[in-house]
């Protein structure tokens, strides 16, 4: 077993003691005895209950990190697609429903191919709701903010769509033209596609949109869709990059996309054109270009330290 890092044991019993204190002051909260095998991997979380309905106490390295999952929650409330907020939060630590269920990753060994085909075609349809309501909220009033070297959490969840598209196009492309980047070729062909077509993604509205979308952040119940969890790293985005996004999801299994498609569809009441598809395939790649241009750098005075 791998040793835990240092960082890791001071934020477990930073948690531990903030909630110690917290459930002395808040008797009607309580801790579960058992614990998941996963406490998280930028903050911590614990289970347990609030007047005996199932909680998550979640514990940050960072309180930005907090107010922006905080505000999340807030924003996609009207989707009924999050986790509520409970009552008597601190400065580090926020109280939100458990759902019940687990992981969709977890739940796809134990269901037949035809829920998961079920699961995938709600997906879609609660995607499309997602459009629909748009939540934004504050996030479309915040002035833009300048990129500083290294991971910047502010300036990914702070700057407006075409900031935070431009700046990610242009490091990665200074990095692609000054590097020794391995698989170039595919990567400049999939920059210059995202550059090309610029305007297009763009012209679509900006929403909040939760970028850590995956089957280990959306919760299902048997084979009944709960919702999304982990809203920390929300940013602004539109219809097609949250399309580019279920894309990436199921890029090795073609029938689940056929699903998502099928139900996406359904709630939107009108088949889905040629070009947002098209655009979609193109944008697949944006979230992974973020990452480029947080790891990957031609300045020798940026660097990749833990952010938290």
């Amino acid at each position: 077993m791998a040793e835990t890092e240092p960082w890791r044991i001071e934020l477990q019993g930073c948690a531990e003691t903030c909630l110690s204190r917290f459930l002395d002051a808040n008797p009607e909260y309580a801790v579960d005895d058992d614990q998941p095998d996963c406490r998280g991997g930028t903050n911590f979380i614990t289970f347990g209950s609030f007047k005996e309905l199932p909680v998550v106490f979640k514990y940050y390295c960072r309180p930005d990190r907090k107010e922006q999952e905080k505000v999340a929650l807030e924003l996609f409330a009207p989707t009924a697609l999050t986790p509520k907020l409970y009552p008597g939060e601190t400065d580090l630590m926020l109280i939100m429903e458990r759902f019940s269920g687990t992981t969709l990753t977890m739940a796809e060994a134990n269901l037949t191919g035809h829920q998961i085909e079920q699961i995938y075609h709600e997906l879609g349809r609660v995607m499309a709701r997602i459009v629909h309501v748009a939540p934004h909220g504050v996030f479309l009033r915040r002035h833009n903010v300048t990129a500083k070297p290294g991971f910047d959490y502010r300036f990914y969840c702070q700057a407006d769509l075409s900031t935070l598209f431009d700046t990610v196009t242009e490091c990665a492309s200074k990095v692609l033209a000054e590097q020794d980047v391995p698989h170039k070729g595919i990567l400049d062909a999939s920059l210059s596609a995202l550059r090309h077509n610029r305007d297009a993604i763009l012209a679509y509205p900006s929403f909040l949109q939760i970028d850590d979308f995956h089957s280990h952040n959306i919760i299902v119940d048997g084979s009944q869709l709960r919702g999304f969890i982990d809203l920390e790293m929300t940013r602004l985005g539109n219809e097609v990059l949250l399309l580019a996004a279920a894309m990436v999801m199921t890029a090795d299994k073609p029938m689940l996309w056929s699903s998502l498609c099928r139900g996406y569809q359904k709630n939107c009441q009108m088949p889905m054109d040629t070009q947002i598809i098209v655009l979609a395939q193109i944008a697949a790649p944006f979230s992974q270009w973020i990452r480029f241009m947080w790891y990957w750098t031609t300045d020798p005075n940026w660097g990749c330290p833990r952010d938290c």
